[in-house]
């Protein structure tokens, strides 16, 4: 006699909560994906323009990394601002969906490899900036 049989299903049942719920996370990750890498390229327009700005720079409505690194002579800089933009594209691809070409959405267009890169991009921008700044 199996003394088991009576819980087999509540342990069946218990063992697909963990799967639903890693699909959700999955789910909700890649939805994510586009907004993490908006706020990467974000970071590192905001550190750029902290460099400009210790030379003082005035104000700037512009997003295009390139534009910004203009007049801060470092290369590394611009290497690194030209790296990202170019994996990620110009930031108003990320935000406007008519930016890309029908029937694309910016949720198509960025993975997680992506994400990891611009982080690193970002990351490295911001702290070549840091250094930078007294």
């Amino acid at each position: 006699m199996n003394f088991f049989c009576v819980e087999e299903p509540i342990y069946i049942g218990n063992a697909n909560k963990p799967l639903l719920l890693l699909l959700l996370l999955l789910l909700l990750l890649l939805l994510l994906i586009t907004k993490l890498i908006f706020l990467y390229v974000q970071a590192a327009e905001k550190a750029l323009k902290a460099a400009k700005y210790t030379i003082d720079v005035d104000k700037s409505n512009v997003h295009d990394l390139n534009v910004i690194c203009w007049g801060l002579n470092d290369s590394e800089l611009l290497r690194l601002a030209s790296q990202l933009e170019g994996l990620v594209g110009r930031s108003t691809r990320m935000r406007y969906p008519d930016n890309l070409c029908f029937p694309r959405i910016p949720n198509e267009v960025y993975d997680a490899q992506m994400a990891e890169e611009a982080l690193r991009l970002a990351n490295a921008i911001v702290e070549r900036v840091k250094s930078r700044i007294p």
